[in-house]
């Protein structure tokens, strides 16, 4: 709900909260999320990385073809 809010500080803060209780794949993966469009490329890496440890079938974004549709959608 906090992110669907546009509470985006509120929401990594229970993404935050729930790894510290539990660690799961997504919640490892949409951690990875929010530091990528925070600009937090090392972190968000990082968090993908340990997301595939957990899940080696869970979808985690080409890096190279994240940055190019997010530029594209940037000069749009």
């Amino acid at each position: 709900n906090a992110f669907y809010s546009n509470n985006i500080d509120l929401a990594f803060r229970f993404v935050s909260e729930s790894l510290e209780l539990f660690e799961t794949a997504q919640a490892h993966a949409l951690k990875g999320s929010f530091y990528y469009f925070e600009g937090n490329i090392d972190q968000a890496q990082r968090h993908w990385e340990q997301a595939l440890r957990f899940n080696p079938d869970l979808v985690i974004p080409d890096m190279e073809v994240l940055e190019e549709r997010v530029n594209r959608r940037s000069s749009e």
